[in-house]
């Protein structure tokens, strides 16, 4: 696939936002909404450096560290990478959401992706229940 006309929108819910759980959503939901100053661009994950104890993360790294619990930085790296690798396995180019995240004016980056993350959430709550329909109507 071309990443050339790729949006990041595009990269971000079929090549990203597949492999984050509703927790790491609804994590980053809340972080957008109210400007957590623990989402930081240009950095997949900070942290005290004398105890490896996360301070903040990115979009994806923040959804690991607040969604899934991951606790220490050479975790969260692993996280992002596997994020990364599944949306290159699909065959989307993960540095067209990064850059936007990372290199956009936080407000607006905010703002936009806050919209998506929404978006997402609901995709993926309609997915369960059809998921949990089936299964009643099977069993």
């Amino acid at each position: 696939m071309s990443t050339e006309s790729l949006t990041w929108k595009e990269v971000w819910h079929r090549g990203i936002a597949p492999s984050l759980t509703i927790d790491g959503l609804s994590a980053l939901k809340e972080a957008l909404e109210t400007n957590d100053k623990r989402l930081v661009q240009s950095s997949t994950v900070s942290y005290i450096t004398s105890t490896g104890e996360i301070t903040g993360g990115c979009a994806i790294g923040y959804c690991g560290w607040q969604g899934q619990h991951i606790e220490n930085q050479e975790n969260m790296k692993s996280y992002f990478q596997a994020v990364c690798t599944a949306c290159e396995d699909v065959g989307f180019e993960p540095s067209i959401f990064i850059r936007f995240f990372d290199y956009g004016s936080r407000e607006a980056v905010f703002r936009e992706l806050l919209v998506e993350v929404q978006v997402s959430i609901a995709d993926r709550l309609e997915q369960m229940q059809a998921t949990h329909n089936k299964e009643v109507c099977h069993a």
